[in-house]
């Protein structure tokens, strides 16, 4: 394989922002949701026609709407052990119940 087969197939744009979001599997339509904006102005900004401060703040509220989504951390031995112990204690009915409550609580 040649450099030339590899820039002939690969897109330039591979890592700028209307590719990625594609690769993510969010629409123009989809991201005018999340943003609470007109579709059209979702399309300016993957094209780059928008306002630069217009721009700015859509990009941030990107990133905000993709920090919600982190993983919850890893639970300590001590913390599997000790959940592990309380769900025998609990009817199987009450599991639920006691996890959305656990959840409030962070």
């Amino acid at each position: 394989m040649t450099a030339e087969i590899v820039e002939a197939t690969m897109a330039p744009d591979l890592n700028a922002l209307e590719p990625m979001l594609i690769r993510h599997g969010y629409t123009s339509r989809a991201l005018s949701e999340f943003l609470n904006v007109r579709p059209g102005e979702v399309r300016a900004l993957l094209l780059g026609q928008l306002p630069e401060e217009r721009a700015e703040e859509l990009k941030q509220q990107l990133m905000v709407l993709n920090r919600s989504r982190r993983r919850a951390p890893n639970l300590s031995a001590l913390d599997r052990l000790l959940f592990g112990f309380w769900t025998l204690l609990l009817g199987p009915r009450r599991i639920p119940r006691v996890l959305d409550r656990l959840r409030l609580l962070r």
